[in-house]
């Protein structure tokens, strides 16, 4: 908790502010592709589940070759759970 101490307040709220605007704009685009891909998911169910992908991306330790695998698997898994279109062939 020292940590926060070497900072004011001013620049711990534009620091939670930046962060907070990038999240919006990547679960924006994120949502933004599933339109473009025809996923059939209602907005709130695709935010919760965005949300999720992102949470386990975080988590889950990768290294760099392997964690564009990690994230397609994540988002294929959790919006796999909600959709019942089959892939085309």
């Amino acid at each position: 908790m020292d940590v926060f101490s070497y900072y004011s307040y001013r620049e711990l709220i534009s620091v939670i502010l930046l962060a907070s605007i990038r999240y919006f704009i990547f679960t924006a685009q994120f949502y933004l592709l599933l339109i473009l891909f025809d996923v059939p998911v209602s907005y709130s169910m695709a935010m919760i589940l965005v949300s999720m992908t992102f949470f386990v991306m975080a988590v889950v330790p990768t290294i760099a070759l392997t964690e564009i695998g990690v994230r397609g698997a994540v988002a294929t898994f959790f919006f796999g759970l909600v959709t019942t279109r089959l892939p085309a062939v």
